[in-house]
């Protein structure tokens, strides 16, 4: 069976997809409600406006967990938006792509650095999807960029 990342590099076409990191852990999802909730409280005592700063701090910041991540594709580059957070890069700018079991990272960044994880968009995927986003992606990136292969540092 052919995976939807599969069929659209055939197509040529852009490739959307999103991840749920709680997916994994639903649980959790219920541990940083009450978090967010607790905090809502403790500042809610105090003043309601403070309250509900707290609560948005916490439910803002654990976004990327709770709410879906989605990505797109297309011949111009790549994205990533988890919540009001977006991150992108044009298929130009990209100098490394570190590859991983579930993920991979797309840099501008030609060597690793110490600042290097703040740069650039990485992608979540599921298995059956990741040879077609690879495929994807070394049509879209210049000879140049490398593929590295993940380690932990």
């Amino acid at each position: 069976m052919v995976s939807e990342a599969e069929e659209n590099v055939e197509k040529d076409a852009p490739i959307c997809w999103e991840v749920r990191l709680s997916d994994r852990a639903p649980w959790k999802r219920w541990v940083v409600l009450a978090v967010a909730l607790g905090v809502g409280l403790y500042g809610g005592a105090r003043s309601p406006l403070l309250g509900l700063v707290g609560f948005g701090i916490v439910m803002s910041a654990t976004a990327e967990f709770w709410s879906p991540i989605r990505y797109r594709l297309t011949a111009g580059g790549a994205q990533s938006r988890a919540g009001w957070s977006l991150s992108s890069l044009e298929w130009g700018e990209v100098k490394r792509v570190v590859v991983g079991p579930d993920a991979l990272k797309l840099s501008p960044l030609a060597h690793p650095t110490k600042w290097g994880v703040f740069r650039g968009v990485a992608l979540r995927f599921r298995e059956a999807d990741r040879e077609g986003i690879l495929d994807y992606i070394r049509r879209r990136v210049g000879d140049d960029v490398r593929f590295v292969e993940a380690t932990a540092d």
